[in-house]
């Protein structure tokens, strides 16, 4: 006779590991329903990762209840992921008898006539690369049928590199998202907001220059200016506050950390800013006034922080700190979370002036990484052409 096997026990849903920030956190918020508002609640739950939480917590009591469930649906109105556990939770409520009538979806009402919703186009983005381009798609319901579509790239320091905009039908708007998805690396869902914020961003690069790239976007901007909200500044504050990043998360093994995971590869400094402080630096190397590897070592440094200062000046450092939290947002979405603060501590850390003492340890490890693969590809004479080739197609810069 067969022996049956034993079955696994079922994990129960939720996330039973959580530190000691989030607890805290739990515990204000659990201990402040029954004296405020949900405005004030809604205040205390910062990211969608602690709405979740406090709806596995909090017990199904109708006085709590209510004004939690409005404090998180108006705050993360269009995260998935919460208005799962919503839905989980109001259901959970239902079979203790608590009923909220506000949010039970009416079956028995149907719009006479059924039109595309602005809320809810299509929009994708892809991870922003180290100089600053960005793969976008949007595609706007029409009414009574079509969309129209937005496809490009867009950079945030030149405008948009390419964009094409037009209506097309609906099975040519799926052909133009299925070759989206075969040439970006990681497309990742995104809000109208969001899209639209970089659209503008590029947008204003290039305004007044009218070339054809922008010409494809003026064929969408007023219907993008006239349904989307433009956030005010970064997206990724509003799932991760600065408050939750701390200093020490930017140690050099942290930032190596960073720098090594996939969607970071083409964060390479531009071979014509570095080639001069590498010639430096092997001189240095060579010298023979330099007799210790003391006096070497801080050269070279020093060579660093030359080469750092110029090739990173204000604008410039303000960019890769935006780049960095467009970063930390995907990173987010992939849930991802500690490369996304990290990535944040990073953006952060640009913020503070270079000192004596110290220069910015992410521009830093940016510049020793990009010379280690230069050096790294030199060192064949393919390599060599590489290197002093500006319009190489492998290398992004800055």
């Amino acid at each position: 006779m067969a022996r049956k096997k034993d079955k696994k026990p079922k994990r129960k849903r939720g996330n039973h590991l959580i530190n000691r920030d989030d607890q805290a956190k739990l515990e204000d918020i659990l201990g402040a329903l029954q004296e405020e508002d949900p405005s004030d609640i809604r205040e205390r739950i910062t990211s969608p990762r602690l709405a979740r939480l406090v709806l596995e917590q909090v017990p199904p009591d109708e006085a709590l209840s209510r004004p939690l469930v409005f404090a998180i649906k108006g705050a993360f109105p269009h995260d998935k992921t919460v208005q799962k556990s919503l839905k989980r939770f109001l259901f959970k409520l239902k079979q203790k008898g608590i009923s909220i009538p506000e949010l039970e979806e009416r079956k028995d009402t149907k719009p006479l006539v059924r039109g595309p919703d602005p809320s809810e186009p299509i929009a994708y983005t892809g991870p922003i690369d180290g100089a600053g381009n960005r793969p976008l798609f949007l595609a706007i319901p029409r009414v009574p049928k079509g969309f129209d579509v937005g496809i490009g790239i867009a950079n945030d320091e030149l405008g948009f590199r390419d964009f094409l905009a037009g209506t097309q039908s609906k099975k040519r708007m799926k052909e133009l998202k299925a070759f989206f998805f075969e040439q970006v690396r990681d497309p990742l869902e995104t809000s109208l907001a969001h899209i639209a914020q970089i659209m503008e961003m590029a947008y204003a690069r290039h305004e007044s220059t009218g070339d054809e790239a922008s010409q494809g976007y003026l064929k969408i901007r007023p219907w993008i200016l006239e349904n989307a909200t433009l956030p005010e500044g970064p997206l990724v504050y509003q799932f991760i506050s600065p408050q939750e990043i701390s200093r020490s998360l930017l140690t050099a093994s942290q930032i190596d950390r960073l720098l090594d995971h996939r969607l970071m590869e083409t964060w390479i400094v531009d071979p014509a800013a570095i080639e001069s402080p590498m010639e430096e630096i092997q001189k240095a190397k060579e010298s023979p006034i330099l007799i210790s590897d003391t006096q070497r070592a801080g050269r070279i440094e020093e060579i660093k922080a030359e080469a750092i200062a110029r090739i990173y000046p204000g604008e410039k450092r303000r960019l890769v700190k935006r780049r960095l939290e467009e970063m930390a947002l995907v990173l987010f979405k992939m849930e991802e979370e500690q490369y996304a603060k990290i990535a944040l501590a990073a953006a952060i850390s640009l913020d503070e002036d270079d000192t004596i003492f110290g220069v910015n340890p992410f521009l830093t490890a940016l510049v020793t990484r990009s010379m280690e693969f230069y050096s790294k590809m030199t060192e064949d004479q393919e390599g060599s052409k590489i290197l002093r080739s500006p319009s190489s197609s492998n290398i992004i810069v800055p």
